[in-house]
């Protein structure tokens, strides 16, 4: 229109929109959003009925409460459901996850490397190419024994630094083609920076500081510190974790070349192990591979009852594995006990890692067997490695406050 024909018409408002009516529980079949649950019951009752609470307002009909309350706990009842780890879930997992620290490399042999060639280019020794070979062959053993009625599968993953690249070129010369499903450089495996160029006189100088201010929180001056490294691994678990749900590494195994401080971290992530706990646990030994083994699907559902549980729940640190990452007990392995399948309440956790109470996996007469053992040095030196024995024997772990203890004593005996 032009604008000498243009009118302004005063236009009435649409007629005001009937909030929805909620539905009976009995056809109760959404899962409603707090907006949602806004939109049938009021902004005031909606938000407390998003929280869990609920409270009558006056002149509110006693049995439209009731009903709404009912509708309430159909939503929090299907929410859980909806939570819940399905078989459907547990089988496109991957059976394992391997974790490899590179061979022994020039800057293994030799720390001065590290002051004339860059972290990331420094490569293997001779010996280090012969491990890695080595390594090949006892893990393509290793998952033919687990496979024995059907070829197995590999997905590798790699740090982008010479050194694990080498190494993955050494371990897949082991590997027939149909067995590599993938094969991956991720930049967040790479090792801790410390720094460009490192001065064997600066760096030794920083690895002072680091123990003045604390292992895992100094951060070397232009590199990384171990939370800095914890950080980025976190945001590599989070995907690996979403595409390992998804089924996109379904009946294979999952194979990892990474650095030694970098494998501790990921077990960290995985586990929830404190920072004092990490700081107990030693590296590897170069290409002496960790293992995380799946757990059977009839101990999962156990372990879950009428909760939910996360994806790297399913996983536990193999025995043999356990023992090679010296310190590293029962409780940090996996989430829940070998032999009984259960796990112990968050509560109790968090004591277990602060030290409170003993770790789980070590039964009462077991500590009565090193008590006693304690009080009877004096007659009988012996009488501690003795109970020591039985403990190894029995496949049990001192928890670390008792173990350190019984060394003080044993030492001043």
């Amino acid at each position: 229109l032009n604008s000498h024909e243009a009118t302004l018409r005063p236009v009435a408002p649409p007629p005001p929109r009937a909030p929805p009516q909620a539905p009976a529980s009995s056809s109760y079949d959404s899962i409603l959003s707090s907006e949602e649950l806004e939109a049938v019951l009021g902004p005031a009752k909606g938000s407390a009925f998003a929280s869990g609470r609920f409270e009558a307002l006056e002149g509110e009909d006693e049995d439209e409460i009731f009903r709404r309350q009912a509708a309430m706990t159909e939503r929090v009842r299907m929410s859980q459901q909806h939570r819940r780890f399905k078989r459907s879930d547990y089988d496109v997992l991957p059976h394992r996850i391997v974790l490899l620290r590179h061979a022994e490399s020039q800057g293994n042999a030799n720390m001065e490397t590290y002051s004339t060639t860059p972290d990331h280019m420094v490569p293997l020794t001779d010996e280090g190419k012969k491990q890695a070979i080595a390594a090949g062959q006892k893990l393509r053993e290793y998952l033919q024994d687990r496979h024995p009625h059907y070829s197995f599968r590999c997905f590798f993953m790699t740090s982008p630094y010479l050194r694990t690249l080498e190494t993955t070129d050494m371990l897949l010369s082991a590997f027939d083609d149909d067995e590599v499903t993938g094969v991956r450089s991720i930049v967040q495996l790479r090792e801790q920076d410390f720094g460009n160029f490192q001065d064997p006189q600066r760096i030794q100088q920083d690895l002072n500081d680091r123990l003045r201010f604390g292992r895992f929180w100094f951060r070397f001056p232009n590199g990384e510190s171990g939370a800095d490294v914890f950080d980025r691994l976190s945001m590599f678990e989070d995907h690996l974790t979403r595409d390992m749900l998804m089924g996109r590494y379904a009946d294979q195994s999952l194979v990892f070349v990474s650095h030694g401080l970098t494998m501790r971290v990921m077990l960290m992530k995985w586990f929830h192990w404190s920072v004092e706990e990490f700081l107990t646990v030693y590296n590897p030994n170069n290409c002496d591979p960790i293992v995380m083994e799946k757990l059977p699907w009839e101990m999962i559902q156990a372990m879950q009852g009428d909760g939910w549980m996360h994806v790297k729940q399913t996983y536990s640190l193999c025995p043999e594995s356990m023992a090679k990452m010296k310190n590293c007990t029962e409780r940090m392995a996996s989430y829940v006990h070998r032999k009984t399948g259960k796990r112990p309440s968050p509560k109790q956790q968090w004591l277990q890692r602060r030290g409170y109470v003993p770790q789980t996996g070590l039964e009462d007469t077991a500590l009565d067997l090193i008590n006693s053992a304690l009080t009877s040095l004096e007659e009988d030196p012996n009488a501690l490695r003795r109970a020591k024995q039985k403990l190894i024997s029995s496949d049990e772990h001192w928890p670390q406050e008792v173990a350190a203890d019984a060394r003080s004593r044993t030492y001043d005996k």
